[in-house]
C-alpha cells in the first residue's frame, strides 16, 4: 500500500487542521492515506477501506459513550489511516476516554480546521495524493532506466543488485538455485524462502498484476516480497527485496519483477559467456589429458591461452558415472570443485579430476574429496580411481594409471568405490597375462581337471584352492574362511594335488597354480566364462 503518511499531510497542508492538531495516536502518524472519506453513520466501520482518511463530525455518535470507544478498535481493524474529526459543531471536544484509546491503538485522532469547508479538504487532500503518486510513478521510471542501464551496461551481479537496492532505497539480495547468494547488504541474513510454490507455478494468490510474487512481513513489521528470476520456464533464483513498514509498496512490487525479467537477461549473458569460456578451457583440458599436447612449454602456453594456471604437480583422477551427468548437475559440480582450486572435465559418463598435491598427498584426503563429490552428484553411483602424482607433462599417463585402477580394482576390491593405481600391485600383472590369449589358454587349461572334478562331484575344490593362496598357504586361516575343520582343508589340499597331478610344494608348480587361479578368479569377478 503506497500513500502519504498522515504526519506528511499534516505538514504538507497545514491550513487544513487546527493548530494543535494531533489528539491522540501518535504513535500512527506514519500509517498511510491512500484514500480521503466522509461519513456521519453510526456503522461507519462497515463502510470505509482500508488507507481511508475519515473526516466527519461525530454527529452519529456524539451523544453516544460506548458507540465513542468501539469505533477506535473498529477503525483499526479497518485499517483506516486516521480519523479526522471537525469540533465545534456536534462535538465540542473529543473525549478523554477516545483519546487514550486512540494512544493504545496508535490510530491518529486529528482535529479539522472549523473554517475550511469539506470540498476544499478533500481536493487538496486528493491532490496531495496524486502528487505523491506522480512522484512515485516517475521514481519508478527513472528506477527502471537506471536498472536497464546497469544491464546493458554489463556490470557484474553485485554492482546490478546494488543498483536495484539503490533505486528502491531499500536492501536487495538474489538467492541463486545453485545456493550462491549476492546482496547488497551482506550483514541483512539471506533465508531461503520455504514457502514457494512448487514445480514453478504461482497461483492467482501469489500474483501483482500478473507478476509472480510472494509477499510478507518479518517479525518487526519489514515487508518483503520475493519474485522469481525465470525464463521460458527455467528459474535460476529468486529476486528479494525488503521494505520498512512505511516503504513505498508500489515501487517495490513495480520495481522488482522488472529487475527480476532483467536479471534474467543479464545471467543469461553472463552464462552464455562463461559457457564460451568453459568450452574453449575444455577443448584445451581434454588435448591435454588425452596426450595430445605434449612438452611442457606448449601444455603451459596452452593453459595460460583459456586463463589457466597450472600447478607444478596433480594426482589425476577418474570417476564413472552409472548414468550421464546433466547439464545443472555438470555446472554445479564444476563450481564447487573451481572452489577447491581443483581442475575438472566431463567426458560423458567420465570425470575427470586434477588435484593439487599439496591438499590432496594422502589417501585419506583424497577419500574424503570422494564422499564430498558422491554428495553433489548422489543421484549417481561412482567408480573412482587415481594415479599418482604427476608434472603437467605426464598427466595423460596419470589419467590412464587412474582408469587402470577403476577397471581392476572393482574386480578384485568388489565392495570399494575408490581405487588407487599403487593398490593395484600384481593385480596389473593378472590383467596383462589374461589379456593375452596363449599364457591365459595355457594357464587355464592347467585348472580344468580341477574344474571337471568340482562339476562332476558337486565339491568345492577350486574354491579351496583360491582361498588357499589368498591366505598364503596357511591352512589354518583357509579353514577359518571357509569354516570348515582343519583336516578337511588338509584332505582337500591332498586332493587337489592328485586331480590336478601337481605338487604344490614345487615353487615352479605351485607359481603355475597360483598364476592360473588368479587368471580364472579374474574372469570370475568378470562375470565371464574363461
Amino acid at each position: 500500500m503506497d500513500g502519504v503518511s498522515v504526519g506528511e499531510m499534516i505538514r504538507a497542508r497545514p491550513h487544513l487542521f487546527a493548530s494543535s492538531s494531533v489528539l491522540g495516536g501518535t504513535g500512527g502518524l506514519g500509517r498511510l492515506i491512500t484514500n480521503v472519506n466522509v461519513m456521519e453513520v453510526p456503522d461507519v466501520h462497515n463502510w470505509v477501506r482500508p488507507g481511508d482518511l475519515l473526516l466527519t463530525t461525530a454527529f452519529s455518535i456524539k451523544d453516544n459513550e460506548q458507540a465513542q470507544l468501539q469505533l477506535i478498535p473498529l477503525l483499526k481493524e479497518a485499517k483506516i489511516a486516521a480519523i479526522a474529526i471537525k469540533t465545534k459543531r456536534y462535538m465540542e471536544q473529543v473525549p478523554a476516554r477516545m483519546i487514550e484509546m486512540a494512544d493504545a491503538c496508535e490510530l491518529p485522532i486529528v482535529e479539522l480546521a472549523d473554517n475550511v469547508s469539506y470540498s476544499q479538504m478533500l481536493q487538496e487532500m486528493m491532490d496531495e495524493i496524486m502528487r505523491y503518486k506522480a512522484r512515485l510513478l516517475a521514481d519508478i521510471q527513472e528506477g527502471i532506466q537506471q536498472i536497464t542501464n546497469a544491464m546493458v551496461m554489463g556490470e557484474n551481479l553485485q554492482v546490478f543488485v546494488e543498483t536495484v537496492a539503490g533505486c528502491l532505497g531499500h536492501p536487495v539480495a538474489f538467492a541463486a538455485l545453485t545456493g550462491e547468494t549476492v546482496a547488497s547488504d551482506s550483514s541483512r541474513p539471506v533465508p531461503w524462502p520455504d514457502a514457494l510454490p512448487k514445480n514453478g507455478e504461482w497461483p492467482e494468490e501469489h500474483r501483482v498484476d500478473g507478476n509472480p510474487m510472494l509477499i510478507g512481513r518479518e517479525e518487526d513489521g519489514t515487508l518483503t516480497v520475493i519474485v522469481p528470476v525465470e525464463r521460458g520456464g527455467r528459474n535460476a533464483g529468486y529476486l528479494i527485496g525488503w521494505e520498512a513498514p512505511e516503504g513505498a509498496y508500489l515501487k517495490l512490487v513495480s520495481l522488482l519483477p522488472h529487475a527480476a525479467k532483467l536479471l534474467m537477461l543479464q545471467l543469461t549473458k553472463l552464462e552464455s559467456l562463461l559457457h564460451l569460456k568453459e568450452n574453449h578451457k575444455d577443448k584445451f583440458m581434454k588435448k591435454w589429458i588425452l596426450g595430445e599436447l605434449t612438452g611442457k612449454e606448449s601444455i603451459l602456453l596452452g593453459a595460460a591461452e583459456v586463463g589457466l594456471q597450472l600447478k607444478g604437480s596433480y594426482r589425476v583422477g577418474t570417476g564413472h558415472a552409472s548414468r550421464m551427468m546433466s547439464d545443472p548437475e555438470q555446472a554445479r559440480l564444476r563450481a564447487a570443485l573451481t572452489q577447491k582450486d581443483i581442475l575438472f572435465l566431463g567426458m560423458g559418463k567420465e570425470l575427470v579430476f586434477l588435484l593439487p598435491p599439496q591438499l590432496y598427498a594422502k589417501e585419506k584426503r583424497v577419500a574424503r574429496f570422494q564422499e564430498e563429490v558422491q554428495a553433489l552428484l548422489s543421484h549417481h553411483r561412482l567408480i573412482f580411481g587415481f594415479s599418482p602424482v604427476h608434472p603437467p607433462e605426464t598427466a595423460a599417463a596419470g589419467l590412464l594409471e587412474a582408469r587402470e585402477a577403476v577397471e581392476i580394482g572393482p574386480r578384485v576390491f568388489p565392495d570399494k568405490t575408490l581405487f588407487f593405481f599403487e593398490d593395484m600391485r600384481y593385480h596389473r600383472l593378472v590383467k596383462l597375462i589374461a589379456e593375452h590369449d596363449k599364457l591365459k589358454t595355457a594357464l587355464l587349461h592347467f585348472l580344468e581337471p580341477l574344474l571337471a572334478y568340482d562339476q562332476k562331484n558337486q565339491s568345492q575344490l577350486l574354491d579351496t584352492l583360491i582361498h588357499y593362496f589368498r591366505c598364503n598357504g596357511s591352512i589354518k586361516e583357509t579353514s577359518q574362511v571357509l569354516f570348515c575343520h582343519y583336516n578337511s582343508v588338509v584332505y582337500r589340499m591332498e586332493r587337489i594335488q592328485q586331480v590336478l597331478d601337481a605338487n604344490l610344494n614345487d615353487p615352479e608348480q605351485r607359481l603355475q597354480a597360483q598364476l592360473a587361479v588368479l587368471v580364472y578368479d579374474y574372469f570370475r569377478r568378470l562375470s565371464m566364462t574363461p
